[in-house]
């Protein structure tokens, strides 16, 4: 198993009003983006701001790739093999072209979704 995601989560925004926070991307092997995040505009269990991201239960996922147009790009995404995992139907697409994602995902999940990831990159590289 790779880092603990929850680990490299780094805040990069919060609202001074009390709305909202966001985590920086996460860029995995220089393959893809990983947005991780869990506030009370996301869809995340709780729906609220917390301090610590080790006391969220589930996280808001979104997937995309750097080095083709679109993940789900037919013969150039790496949706094509990605999809056959067992997280992957919790990804639908987002309503930005080119991206999934998955809402409350559980940690456990956002765990083998980023070591799949990784993993991925890593032997595409070879």
């Amino acid at each position: 198993m790779a880092d603990d995601f929850r680990t490299l989560l780094k805040e990069a925004y919060r609202s001074p009003d009390g709305w909202g926070r966001t985590y920086e991307e996460l860029k995995v092997g220089g393959v893809f983006t990983l947005s991780v995040q869990a506030s009370d505009t996301h869809s995340s269990t709780p729906e609220e701001i917390l301090d610590d991201p080790f006391q969220y239960e589930a996280f808001e996922v979104t997937l995309s790739q750097d080095d083709a147009p679109f993940i789900d790009t037919p013969g150039k995404g790496a949706w094509d093999e990605l999809k056959q995992r067992p997280w992957a139907e919790k990804f639908g697409r987002g309503y930005i072209a080119g991206v999934r994602v998955a809402e409350y995902l559980p940690v456990a999940e956002v765990q083998r979704v980023f070591d799949d990831l990784e993993a991925y990159a890593e032997n595409k590289g070879k």
